[in-house]
């Protein structure tokens, strides 16, 4: 209801304020929604099934931004500013017709648990405070924040502005390097969730770094040569690494929580993900506005190596059963 009200908002903006207070509503929405939506993935499923509860909804998610950015291509007239405000509206349906669907019965939860699933809150506790004390959530909080960053925020800010003034591109081209992110993330998904099978899941998170670092260097050669089809070609294996993250970071998060505390861990991640959004785009417009282009793109490159050495270094402080993506039959055999 509150991202409903939040796009109804956006829909009246008439100045400045009005938008910052529209925005705001519509965020807070979806940082209610979000976290609540992943704590409740996590128990109407298997302990088994999470990785792929959390690869489905990965794609699903590509799925909507995709349908909805043709809705509205197909929608918006430069020349008719009301047809900005119609896609608001429809935004705001959007999340209206949701909410049957959540007050729907649903099915019971699986029988497993999280490895601390079974702890009472009193043992556990039931504030913030034990979220912070777990190390191992923390290092993985820290390590998504930075690959957000330097990933997703980096792809829908500084991608843009890299390709239509270095690159060349036009709007129609940017659109298709847009499109093959989508349309390979949601084709890819589940194949890549059946490969990843009895893999570590740091060792998909360490991949997921290498390939996002080579899309950064195929969007330098794709500057350097004003060729569309190396932008979108970084689009296509940037999807290629979001497509291991979907089955990952949420099933770590899910499989290191108490019961008790599972909304709260789930809370936090999330923060981790907009952390990273807020930062990343003002890291690309500090560097860009200053021409520094290629020191931004490297720098990226860097860090993506840099997170992959981490990731796995993560590894050993994870048990094997948690850090394993369970095959096709739900069975976990580590390789």
């Amino acid at each position: 209801m509150i991202a409903a009200l939040g796009a109804t908002a956006i829909a009246g903006v008439s100045s400045g304020w009005d938008a910052f207070g529209a925005a705001a509503l519509s965020g807070l929405g979806v940082g209610i929604a979000w976290p609540a939506q992943d704590t409740l993935l996590a128990r109407l499923v298997s302990l088994s099934q999470r990785s792929a509860v959390y690869a489905v909804r990965h794609a699903t998610l590509n799925l909507g931004l995709g349908i909805g950015a043709l809705l509205a291509a197909v929608i918006v007239d430069l020349n008719r500013p009301g047809t900005f405000t119609a896609v608001y509206w429809l935004d705001a349906a959007s999340f209206v017709l949701a909410i049957p669907l959540l007050l729907a019965p649903s099915a019971a939860p699986g029988k497993e648990t999280s490895p601390a699933g079974d702890q009472t809150p009193a043992e556990v506790g039931t504030g913030y405070r034990i979220v912070l004390r777990d190390r191992i959530f923390v290092r993985l909080w820290i390590l998504t924040a930075i690959l957000v960053a330097v990933g997703y925020a980096q792809f829908n800010s500084a991608l843009p502005a890299i390709a239509t003034s270095i690159g060349g591109l036009s709007a129609g081209a940017l659109g298709m390097v847009f499109a093959a992110n989508t349309i390979t993330v949601v084709l890819a998904q589940l194949v890549v969730l059946r490969l990843l099978g009895g893999v570590r899941r740091t060792r998909a998170l360490a991949m997921l770094c290498l390939l996002w670092g080579a899309s950064w260097l195929i969007v330098v050669a794709g500057g350097l040569t004003q060729s569309v089809i190396l932008f979108v070609a970084a689009g296509v294996v940037f999807a290629l690494g979001e497509t291991l993250l979907g089955p990952t970071v949420p099933a770590l998060v899910n499989d290191i929580a108490a019961e008790a505390v599972r909304g709260r861990y789930n809370g936090a991640s999330t923060l981790a993900y907009t952390t990273g959004f807020a930062t990343g785009p003002l890291l690309a417009g500090f560097a860009l506005g200053r021409g520094l282009v290629m020191p931004l793109v490297l720098g990226l490159v860097v860090v993506c190596l840099g997170c992959a050495l981490c990731a796995l270094r993560l590894e050993s402080r994870l048990p094997r059963a948690v850090n394993t993506v369970p095959g096709s039959s739900g069975e976990v055999v580590p390789t």
